[in-house]
C-alpha cells in the first residue's frame, strides 16, 4: 500500500509541466517504467502504468515522445 501510495504522489506532481520535469530529471519516470516491466504484483504494475499514462498526457511531452522514450 505505501508503494502505491508514493506512486500516486509522483502521478499527482507530474499533472503539472514543471511537475513532471522535476520528477523526470530525478529518475522518477525510470522508476515507473520499471515498476511497470518488472514488479511481480500486478496491481503495483497497474498503478505504475496509470501513472505513467498522466505523465503522456502532460504538455512536457508528447505521446510519441514518450513512447520512444520507454521503447529506447
Amino acid at each position: 500500500a505505501e508503494n502505491q501510495a508514493a506512486i500516486w504522489c509522483i502521478a499527482n506532481v507530474c499533472i503539472s509541466h514543471e511537475g513532471v520535469s522535476f520528477i523526470d530529471r530525478e529518475g522518477g519516470i525510470d522508476v515507473l517504467i520499471r515498476i511497470t516491466e518488472t514488479s511481480p504484483v500486478l496491481s503495483l504494475k497497474a498503478t505504475a502504468f496509470y501513472a505513467l499514462s498522466l505523465v503522456a498526457t502532460t504538455r512536457y511531452v508528447s505521446f510519441t515522445q514518450f513512447i520512444q522514450s520507454i521503447i529506447q
